[in-house]
């Protein structure tokens, strides 16, 4: 049983009242915040009443709707909440924190070698580093004896320089040398020459004294030669140099003379060359001549072996031929 089943109206109803009352029902608002709960004297002013059918009244129905509105709007606000909750109340965390998750996180496939070369890289440019602080923490050495060594070995380098202009001029100055030589030798071959055409003319053109006399002057030859041939196949080689020398002078046309001089003056001083070979040589221009006859030279030469000059003086004599 309900208040309105209680109550008992014997005043005519208000149909404009009831209209209202179901109007506010059935339109009632949504909005929480507008809802109003109607009071009793604004539904019906004029006091409860009795209405035939079964039992309406505002109580019954106001509570179902009341009721409903409520769930609905519980549903909605606690969706609405979460949402805002989850939204802008919710802990997220800190920046510092998501950088550590960022760079917590494992890297991917493709990160690696990328990584491995940023390693390498840092690595190097930490030894880079440490090298360069090892070397300024060096003390740096004392150049000054390196200075000195390094002047030392410039002048060393200036008198090498020059050493090397001056070697450089010598063979110069021996090719002129060689020519001024080689000019002298011709000039003095010159000189031998116009000195002993006039004698070799004469040797090769006898007077009539020699015609008629045609063994007076070998037989005076060889006697004045004789005794220093003694001499000589005696090995007295100072004393045949000495008689040697002499006949030089008196018999400068005699091939003999001239050989036996040079091998008697090789014996006994034991040089072989310079003057020894100059006697040599003019013993050959001598034979060339023809004075005396080749078989007259080799009766003189007759005897000599190799240890007492035969190979030595026979060079001389193939000048000759």
């Amino acid at each position: 049983m309900t208040p309105h089943d209680e109550t008992t109206d014997d005043r005519p109803g208000d149909p404009e009242g009831d209209r209202a009352a179901e109007d506010f029902l059935i339109n009632e608002p949504t909005d929480p915040a507008r809802v109003e709960e109607p009071t009793r004297a604004a539904l019906w002013p004029d006091g409860p009443r009795r209405v035939d059918g079964p039992p309406v009244g505002p109580t019954a129905e106001l509570g179902l709707a009341t009721l409903a509105v409520a769930g609905a709007l519980s549903l909605l606000m606690g969706g609405v909440g979460a949402w805002a909750y989850l939204t802008f109340l919710a802990d997220r965390p800190a920046p510092a924190e998501k950088a550590a998750s960022v760079t917590a996180e494992p890297p991917g496939p493709a990160a690696g070698p990328l990584a491995d070369r940023l390693d390498d890289l840092s690595g190097r440019v930490d030894g880079v580093r440490r090298d360069l602080d090892a070397k300024l923490a060096t003390p740096m050495p004392d150049l000054g004896p390196m200075l000195e060594r390094v002047a030392k070995l410039e002048a060393a380098s200036s008198a090498v320089d020059s050493l090397s202009r001056k070697l450089d001029e010598i063979p110069a100055g021996v090719e002129a040398n060689r020519a001024s030589i080689d000019e002298l030798r011709g000039l003095v071959a010159e000189l031998q020459k116009a000195r002993t055409a006039p004698k070799d003319e004469e040797a090769t053109a006898p007077s009539d004294a020699e015609a008629l006399r045609p063994g007076a002057e070998e037989a005076q030859a060889d006697a004045d030669i004789a005794p220093a041939l003694e001499d000589f196949r005696k090995r007295h080689y100072r004393e045949a140099s000495e008689a040697f020398r002499a006949l030089t002078e008196s018999r400068p046309d005699d091939a003999r003379v001239w050989y036996l001089a040079a091998l008697s003056r090789g014996f006994s001083t034991s040089e072989w060359t310079g003057e020894t070979e100059r006697l040599a040589r003019r013993g050959s221009e001598r034979e060339k001549a023809g004075t005396p006859a080749r078989p007259k030279i080799d009766a003189a030469l007759e005897g000599l072996t190799k240890e007492t000059g035969q190979d030595w003086i026979a060079y001389f004599r193939g000048l000759a031929r």
